[in-house]
């Protein structure tokens, strides 16, 4: 199973809980595996939050490649938590 994928920004969903990601798959990361409801959920728990928060943010308002890596395998029957982002400024 994979733990990292690459593609661009669809939708931020900000929640008491924290921030979910849901992301268009670059074509080379089509056959990996898709979250649960196709959202990455950046923890608010985690130490880096506010960075990654706004890191997505960014790629999202400027359509860049985010990359989200993950601890655990990205498994369509569970919630997947982001482990860190990753932008390509080209």
């Amino acid at each position: 199973m994979a733990n990292f994928v690459k593609g661009r920004v669809k939708k931020l969903y900000p929640s008491h809980q924290g921030c979910f990601v849901a992301i268009e798959y670059l074509p080379e990361f089509e056959s990996k595996p898709r979250p649960e409801d196709n959202y990455f959920e950046i923890k608010l728990s985690h130490p880096n939050y506010n960075s990654l928060y706004s890191l997505a943010v960014a790629a999202a308002v400027n359509h860049y490649v985010l990359s989200i890596g993950t601890r655990v395998s990205i498994s369509p029957t569970t919630n997947t938590e982001v482990w860190y982002l990753v932008v390509d400024w080209d």
